[in-house]
């Protein structure tokens, strides 16, 4: 046996709330770049997508630990337990087999988890919204340049018409 399951199922628990760490720090890194993208900083932005591809890195570790720590906690269980296991258990399952303990703290990082998903999914989806408006600001603005260089002559005195540059107007809605 590799190890005492209730020691392995403490491990994951560890594990489990570091990626909850590690999720809530990758959540307040989205509030930031949320706030980078509304002042259009693209230096803030640049900022915290290196942030966040550090995170990310980070969590993909920590994922790799978990699925670690699982598949040697299954493997406890089963040698302890008579009840049909499957190698591929969900952690509402490993709630199921561990012991009181254990479980009660598996559920609650669990719920936790599940949370930090919902409003990191909403976040993200924040975020690529206001990229995409970003990016139909600028490509209107584009246009407006491209046709102020095609404009023809204009009026400049009354009655008197010159080569002169055309005034370029602003889109202030961007």
């Amino acid at each position: 046996m590799d190890r005492d399951p209730r020691l392995l199922a403490s491990e994951l628990v560890t594990c489990l709330k570091r990626q909850a760490e590690s999720l809530h720090q990758f959540l307040d890194l989205l509030a930031r770049q949320q706030k980078a993208l509304v002042a259009r900083s693209t230096e803030d932005v640049d900022r915290t997508t290196r942030e966040l591809e550090q995170v990310v890195t980070q969590s993909q570790r920590l994922e790799s630990t978990r699925k670690s720590l699982t598949a040697r906690l299954l493997a406890g269980l089963k040698q302890n337990s008579a009840d049909a296991i499957t190698d591929g258990a969900t952690l509402a399952e490993l709630t199921r087999l561990v012991a009181a303990s254990e479980a009660s703290e598996l559920a609650a990082v669990q719920s936790r988890l599940r949370s930090l998903h919902r409003e990191i999914e909403r976040r993200r989806r924040l975020n690529a919204s206001l990229i995409e408006a970003s990016l139909r600001c600028t490509g209107e603005t584009l246009q407006w340049v491209a046709r102020a260089s095609r404009a023809e002559a204009t009026y400049t005195l009354p009655g008197k018409r010159e080569n002169a540059p055309v005034q370029l107007a602003i889109n202030r809605r961007c």
